[in-house]
């Protein structure tokens, strides 16, 4: 069992988790489109029939590529898979359901998933769904890049231990790590806060404040996006990574076809989501993924959702869990996941 959640915590999730999913199929949300399969073989008949697929993801950014997906989804004819999905208040909440197969995909951190395959195993990453929503927003008019960090404090807010661990090490390319001091707010609300209060304050934001906080009557600019810092800094393929897409093992290779489908809905999703603001932000807040007051036109783009896959997606996770296991191995479970890790390659 996952070592973060006990057993009865365990069973709690699930059974929410379960009871998400059975409220979106009362509600509608599910394609029950089934295909004519009759001359098929069994397996190719399996998976193309209405094959019932629970998909998790956490509230906020690293979920924004699915809302064009989830507005689609009772659309008839649409899918060959009938997708119900559940936005959930955190990962861990997702991982017993996952565990107990009441979720086939799900929308999890990359540390998230790695550790949950060292310590439970049967998963698969599909894809990298979203980059970092991490950028540099300060007052300062001397700063005009990480560069110009020597010597400064920075406060961090919004991105957990993985987007802390990315921030150091771009400062470590740059050989500022025993030069800048970084200082952790829990609440980005605060951070934002202390941004406007503190003159010449610095901070590591994550979306939606970001953005939200860059505005003329706080005097704050936003310097550089550390997903464009990190592609800048690094030649090894690895991205920064704030979100991935896996998925149970044994569904995979149950439903291969379901699988692609589900991929390429999410890519088309994804693009949306990153090329039309206007017309993604709506759907986002509609899906219950972020509030319409915490969107606007830099948000959603600023957020970086994607659909990497295939061998680009195995370096970018791969390179990146590599970072943060030399900080820190137990961040993705004390152990680099194996190729099987990596779905389609």
């Amino acid at each position: 069992m996952y070592k973060s959640a006990s057993s009865a915590f365990g069973k709690v999730a699930t059974a929410a988790l379960s009871c998400v999913l059975a409220t979106s199929l009362l509600c509608g949300c599910q394609n029950q489109k089934s295909s004519e399969t009759l001359d098929a073989p069994a397996q190719e008949q399996a998976d193309t029939q209405a094959v019932t697929v629970n998909v998790a993801a956490s509230h906020g950014t690293s979920s924004i590529g699915l809302a064009s997906f989830m507005s689609q989804m009772a659309e008839e004819g649409k899918f060959k898979g009938a997708y119900r999905v559940a936005i959930t208040t955190s990962a861990e909440q997702i991982l017993p359901a996952l565990e107990e197969g009441a979720v086939d995909i799900a929308l999890l951190p990359p540390s998230t998933a790695a550790t949950y395959y060292n310590e439970v195993g049967g998963i698969t990453v599909l894809a990298v769904n979203s980059l970092s929503p991490l950028a540099l927003v300060t007052s300062d008019s001397s700063i005009s890049s990480l560069a110009d960090l020597a010597d400064k404090t920075v406060y961090f807010s919004g991105a957990g231990a993985e987007g802390l661990c990315g921030a150091q090490h771009l400062l470590d390319i740059l050989h500022l790590t025993d030069k800048t001091q970084i200082q952790v707010i829990n609440e980005p609300a605060a951070a934002v806060a202390t941004l406007t209060k503190e003159k010449g304050a610095v901070a590591f934001l994550a979306q939606p404040y970001a953005s939200l906080a860059v505005t003329d009557e706080n005097n704050l600019v936003h310097v550089v996006d550390l997903t464009d810092a990190w592609d800048a800094l690094t030649a090894d393929g690895s991205r920064m990574v704030g979100s991935v897409v896996v998925a149970r093992s044994a569904f995979v290779a149950e439903h291969p076809k379901i699988t692609a489908e589900f991929l390429a809905a999410l890519d088309e999703s994804s693009q949306l989501a990153s090329e039309d603001p206007t017309v993604a932000n709506p759907l986002i807040a509609d899906a219950g993924i972020l509030e319409q007051e915490l969107l606007d036109e830099r948000v959603t783009p600023g957020s970086h959702p994607v659909c990497i896959q295939g061998a680009e997606m195995k370096t970018a996770v791969q390179g990146f869990l590599q970072v943060l296991y030399d900080i820190e191995p137990a961040i993705v479970g004390d152990a680099m996941p194996a190729d099987d890790f990596y779905y389609g390659v």
